[in-house]
């Protein structure tokens, strides 16, 4: 549960509520999953059930689901029981957006409220972690292979190819991009990690099918683990330029 009430409320005041004004009882009523629950306690103590946790969960996204009963109670109820969810997200994509809390809690919020309970399978965490996540970085950094210029690039055209082969050309922004690159390896980002963040720029400029896939195989690493070094490349990268920028000014 989220103990600093400013996230989404206070949950001692929400577990108050929901048992002295009947809530969970209603609930119980109403979802044959909750049928033996009869406070806030016993909620908790069946959704920590591995047994039940699913079944709980499920429960409450279809008390919650827009399309089902809209009740904002059980909104709050899943939101403060998945707080790990929303903090393990913030702690993934921090580097995003100073506001990364509250974007996070409200695609979370989204992702609840138009939860696809009648045909949805698996587990409820994990898809709602799955689709947060997938809908946040579509959000703050979008990448559409048709339309290159929706997408995070690191130089003005997204061609790299200059940069990859350490050809100087005549365009500014080009030049600056490779000694960006230079500054940032001299100060520490690993040679290594920014060939592979300009190798997988350039497949992407290139018409390979599944370009990322093709660098990883060659690579030998899995799609994520490139994903996640060109991730800490770019969050590096960034880091340096606040300096770089001071010295070439």
């Amino acid at each position: 549960m989220f103990h600093d009430p400013n996230v989404v409320g206070s949950w001692p005041g929400l577990a108050e509520h929901l048992d002295a004004d009947g809530v969970v009882r209603g609930w119980a009523l109403a979802e044959p999953e909750l049928a033996d629950v009869n406070d806030v306690d016993g909620l908790l103590r069946a959704w920590r059930d591995p047994r039940r946790t699913n079944a709980v969960l499920m429960s409450l996204i279809r008390l919650a689901a827009t399309d089902a009963n809209a009740d904002d109670d059980a909104l709050l109820l899943l939101l403060q029981m998945l707080s790990g969810v929303a903090w393990r997200l913030v702690g993934q994509l921090g580097d995003l957006s100073p506001d990364i809390t509250a974007i996070v809690l409200s695609e979370l919020t989204c992702q609840i409220r138009c939860y696809h309970w009648p045909t949805r399978s698996g587990s409820v965490a994990t898809n709602l972690e799955k689709d947060t996540r997938r809908a946040v970085l579509a959000d703050l950094r979008p990448s559409v292979r048709r339309h290159p210029e929706r997408g995070e690039q690191l130089t003005w055209d997204g061609d790299l190819t200059a940069v990859a082969s350490g050809i100087a050309v005549e365009d500014q922004f080009d030049l600056d991009v490779v000694d960006l690159l230079l500054w940032a390896e001299r100060s520490g980002v690993p040679a290594g990690d920014l060939a592979l963040l300009v190798e997988t720029e350039c497949a992407r400029d290139s018409e390979i099918p599944g370009p990322d896939d093709a660098v990883a195989h060659r690579h030998g690493i899995s799609r994520r683990h490139l994903y996640r070094r060109r991730a800490r490349t770019l969050t590096a990268i960034r880091a340096v330029a606040v300096d770089y920028l001071a010295a070439v000014a």
